[in-house]
C-alpha cells in the first residue's frame, strides 16, 4: 500500500493505486478431494470457495458440506484441497457448523499449500459422516 501524504496536491493517483489492489472473485466449487473424502450431492450443499484480495493479504472463503472419509484413531487424513491457495497460511479459522461427531476429531490446514486434512484423536476409528463447514483463511498477496 502506498503511503498518502497530506501535503501531496493531488491523492487519487495514490488512492486510485490502492483501491485497484481489492477485488472479490465469484464463488467457485472447482475443490480437489482426496483419501476418500465426496462432494455433497444435494443442490447448493458442495463446498463453494471465493477469494478475496484485500491489499496485503488475500482472504478465502470456503464454505458448504463434505462427505468426510472413515478415519482410524490417530490417523491424519488430507481430505480436499483448494486450487486457489497457493502460498503459506498466514492464519485459518475452521468453523464446523453442522455434523458434530465427535469433540477429538479436528478439521485443519495442511502444510501442503491449500490442502485441509482431518485428525482422529477420539480413541476409536470414526465411519464417514457428513459435517458443514465454514472456514476462512488468510495468506500473503
Amino acid at each position: 500500500m502506498d503511503q498518502i501524504i497530506k501535503n501531496q496536491p493531488d491523492w487519487d493517483d495514490t488512492i486510485n493505486k490502492n483501491f485497484s489492489k481489492f477485488s472479490n472473485e465469484v464463488f467457485s466449487d472447482n475443490v480437489i478431494y482426496l483419501n476418500g473424502a465426496k462432494k455433497n450431492d444435494a443442490p447448493g450443499t458442495q463446498l463453494f470457495w471465493r477469494c478475496s484480495n484485500l491489499g496485503e493479504i488475500k482472504l478465502y472463503q470456503i464454505q458448504g458440506y463434505l462427505q468426510l472419509p472413515t478415519i482410524a484413531d490417530g490417523q491424519t487424513i488430507d481430505v480436499f484441497n483448494i486450487p486457489g491457495i497457493t502460498g503459506d497460511v498466514r492464519a485459518a479459522m475452521i468453523m464446523l457448523k453442522d455434523g458434530f461427531l465427535n469433540d477429538k476429531i479436528y478439521l485443519d490446514y495442511s502444510s501442503n499449500p491449500g490442502t485441509f486434512h482431518i485428525i482422529n484423536y477420539s480413541g476409536q476409528a470414526q465411519q464417514s459422516w457428513l459435517a458443514r463447514y465454514g472456514i476462512w483463511v488468510i495468506c500473503d498477496n
